[in-house]
């Protein structure tokens, strides 16, 4: 008559006593020496985490013995505590004379080595801490050995699967989970799920997929990529990711005759892996060719190789459109802007004040490595130049500050020197010819033979820019209309060949002050 096995009976029978119990209760406590503990070739857990052991063990000493079983010539073998005995050997080497001598609880039954394997794995799962993994590989051999046992003559009342989770000491949903990842991961994530790298959600929706789907989550989101590494997987990335793997996999390619499955779903999925919450054709399973972002990615299909080019192009030219119309439009105010620099550069220089010293009487605070001055020469020139340059009035004094008070000034029919309080006659001064041409002293004169600048006079040049408007250059008149080269620049910004090559057409003259003493 077959043998009924009760598997918490059984577990009883593996209570260890502590150290300091030696010579009390059923099983007695035996010094044996550590040369002559084996290891069981049938332990398959790992020995992590020894010299931290073994640092606890020198601290506050064994405190439950080691439980073995009779060898061949005088040797034994453990059941129960691997990680003990390897601790102890360290210890050994440095201070024989205390840990030489192992306390052990000798096996007297003799019980099948199926049996003992069993009493193995669960006085493991007593005193070791297991990962998933560990679990469900012990769960694997448990099963195994049970039913082993029932093959010699003992009987398992109910469902194997209850006795396998009581032995492993886990719910038999937990187990249950943990069958199906060991038995369907692929090897490359069986090996994440061995070194604890892949947590156990992740891993039980991956072992729902079939093989190929699993391998295509790998190389796209994990092994190849060091940012997501399988640690960093959420269940949430699984099953978002998994639903576009499935539809780019169905994906036929529209510019094969026939049809055809698509020869650009890996790049496909690659995107998606990375970009989870796009809302381009890739993450619907559409087709490249319908995607927004054609012309810029860097995973579109080689076959639209020509529509990309195309689509370049065409955006090159727009964005060349859009630009060339915005430039026209700030035209206007670039131009008036560079007249109201040349402007207070003409000032500035017929004055005889130095770019420092206007920081220092406007208050601003000049660099010390005179970048300042160098900024105020390339503006004064009429470079660098667009529709938001502030004027030189202080660090926030823009165009349409000095527009305003000039268009008050104009509504109410008096000067803008009256509205500023530094004249009392309200009438302003007759302006003549056009009322938004800048001038100062004489008027624009043409340069040419005719009308030279005297030999040394400080000018304003205008010429004509390439978007059809006026452009401005301070310089020093220091030849005649004969000389190839009669400018200079004062700030020495430009040369005088740049300055010809500017082609200036007008000028008009500023009658210089002398320097102040603090210049």
């Amino acid at each position: 008559m077959p043998k009924t096995f009760d598997i918490s009976s059984f577990a009883k029978t593996l209570q260890t006593a502590n150290v300091s119990d030696s010579g009390t209760g059923p099983d007695q406590i035996t010094y044996i020496d550590i040369n002559l503990l084996d290891a069981d070739p049938g332990n398959f857990y790992s020995l992590e985490g020894v010299e931290e052991l073994a640092a606890n063990i020198q601290f506050c000493g064994l405190q439950q013995p080691i439980r073995v079983r009779s060898g061949e010539n005088g040797h034994y073998t453990v059941v129960s505590g691997h990680r003990r005995r390897a601790a102890l050997k360290e210890l050994a080497k440095e201070d024989p004379a205390r840990w030489q001598q192992v306390p052990c609880i000798v096996e007297r039954d003799e019980a099948s080595p199926a049996l003992r394997e069993l009493r193995l794995i669960y006085a493991n799962s007593d005193t070791r801490r297991m990962s998933n993994a560990d679990i469900a590989q012990q769960a694997e051999r448990v099963e195994a050995l049970l039913y082993q046992l029932q093959e010699e003559g003992l009987e398992f009342p109910g469902r194997m699967r209850d006795h396998v989770a009581e032995a492993c000491k886990v719910s038999k949903s937990k187990l249950a989970r943990l069958k199906v990842i060991r038995e369907n991961l692929t090897p490359k994530l069986s090996k994440a799920w061995d070194k604890g790298d892949l947590n156990e959600s992740v891993a039980y929706a991956l072992a729902q997929q079939p093989v190929e789907i699993q391998d295509q989550f790998i190389v796209y989101c994990g092994f190849s990529d060091y940012r997501q590494k399988p640690k960093s997987w959420s269940e949430h990335t699984v099953k978002d990711a998994i639903p576009h793997i499935q539809k780019l996999n169905q994906l036929s390619c529209r510019k094969t005759a026939g049809g055809g499955p698509c020869e650009n779903k890996d790049r496909m999925l690659e995107y998606v892996c990375k970009n989870q919450y796009s809302s381009t054709p890739c993450a619907s399973g559409g087709c490249c060719d319908k995607c927004y972002r054609l012309s810029s990615c860097k995973l579109a299909c080689p076959k639209l190789a020509e529509k990309i080019k195309k689509l370049k192009a065409d955006a090159k030219a727009q964005k060349k459109q859009e630009a060339d119309a915005q430039a026209e439009k700030d035209r206007p105010t670039v131009e008036r802007i560079t007249a109201l620099w040349a402007r207070f550069a003409a000032a500035r220089a017929a004055a005889g004040k130095s770019v420092k010293n206007w920081y220092k009487h406007m208050g601003m605070y000049y660099s010390c490595d005179d970048s300042d001055a160098k900024k105020y020469a390339k503006l004064e020139s009429g470079l660098g130049i667009k529709k938001d340059t502030n004027l030189p009035y202080g660090y926030n004094y823009w165009l349409r500050e000095a527009e305003n008070l000039c268009k008050a000034a104009d509504y109410l029919g008096v000067s803008v020197d009256y509205l500023l309080c530094r004249t009392d006659n309200p009438t302003p001064k007759e302006r003549s010819g056009d009322a938004n041409k800048t001038s100062v002293g004489p008027d624009w004169q043409p340069l040419d033979k005719d009308h030279w600048p005297p030999d040394g006079a400080l000018v304003i040049l205008s010429y004509e820019t390439i978007m059809g408007g006026s452009g401005y250059q301070l310089a020093r008149c220091a030849g005649s209309w004969a000389d190839q080269y009669p400018f200079f620049d004062p700030n020495s910004d430009l040369t005088v060949e740049e300055i010809e090559e500017l082609g200036c057409d007008q000028w008009f003259l500023f009658k210089e002050a002398k320097r102040d003493a603090a210049d």
